[in-house]
């Protein structure tokens, strides 16, 4: 069956200074034709071999859905997949959130001498989400003012991962 070429212009999103390969053509067609009919279908899966160029699908879909409006949260299997899509993509406007533990707690080098990092955050030793947000003004912040992302760096990710179009976890 002959397609005809994508009417969303979901191509002119591919985040690479080339031409998408044939199979990457072949792969954005049909999820553009996917989305056109979502009362059909709730999710769209790519599987494809290692080296197919997924990632750079997964960024021209992103893209194409936030030139709508919308937004978008990728998933990547594992850290090095994560670390490639910032590294490679980082710069079209996806934030990257790691877990609590790959971030260090800028405090920590004044408790007990020795380094923390953000999974052993003292703050979530607070009773309730008020007092652990009046721990975070208080300790995690530079100025003592209301928090501004000063010293806590997985806060300050977490705040730009949300804010963002396009964000991105393992």
């Amino acid at each position: 069956m002959l397609r005809k070429e994508p009417t969303m212009s979901i191509l002119k999103h591919f985040p690479l200074a080339c031409e998408p390969y044939a199979h990457q053509r072949e792969v954005l067609l049909s999820l553009e034709q996917g989305m056109a009919a979502p009362e059909e279908r709730k999710f769209l899966v790519v599987r494809a071999p290692t080296g197919a160029g997924k990632s750079a699908i997964a960024m021209a879909l992103a893209r194409s859905v936030v030139s709508r409006g919308g937004s978008v949260h990728i998933l990547a299997s594992h850290k090095f997949l994560q670390e490639q899509y910032t590294s490679e993509y980082g710069n079209l406007g996806l934030k990257s959130l790691w877990g609590r533990a790959n971030y260090s707690c800028p405090t920590g080098e004044r408790i007990k001498g020795k380094p923390w990092d953000c999974s052993k955050c003292l703050a979530d030793r607070e009773p309730s989400s008020r007092s652990r947000s009046e721990y975070i003004r208080k300790k995690c912040t530079s100025t003592g003012a209301p928090y501004d992302g000063n010293l806590c760096p997985y806060v300050v990710a977490k705040k730009e991962a949300v804010d963002s179009r396009i964000t991105l976890n393992n």
